[in-house]
């Protein structure tokens, strides 16, 4: 059996119920679509859903528990090519997303600045070889 690699996608700065939905789904197929995330379960976690008819409050949160046989590397490659693939619908500013395994998260937008940069690369240097094997 090869190794497990669990962690949490978390999407931030989006304030519109839907457009999150939407959003969430799209990276949920765009994981579930790539052989090379390895995903093996998927689950939606939704956290401070406004009532119907009411619009999503800034700490609503949107998120997946993904289980996958990648590396931690692969699936950070994998958010950020997904993040620079979504359109804007709005002027507000893009999601960003949260991936957090174990103790440790990352936050990753688009276009990073340097400083994300830096933090990404380092983040992979010290995780990036957790959970799979890559097809390895």
């Amino acid at each position: 059996m090869s190794p497990r690699l669990e962690f949490e996608l978390r999407l931030d700065g989006v304030d519109d119920h839907h457009y999150a939905e939407r959003l969430r789904r799209e990276l949920r197929n765009t994981l579930e679509d790539s052989p090379d995330a390895a995903v093996r379960k998927i689950h939606e976690v939704n956290v401070g859903t406004p009532p119907p008819g009411r619009r999503a409050a800034t700490s609503e949160i949107f998120g997946l528990v993904v289980e996958s046989a990648a590396t931690l590397a692969t699936v950070v490659q994998i958010v950020q090519i997904w993040l620079q693939r979504t359109p804007r619908e709005t002027e507000a500013p893009p999601p960003s997303i949260t991936l957090t395994f174990g103790a440790n998260s990352l936050t990753m937008t688009s276009p990073p600045t340097p400083a994300e940069t830096e933090i990404i690369e380092r983040f992979i240097a010290v995780h990036g070889n957790a959970g799979g094997h890559d097809g390895q």
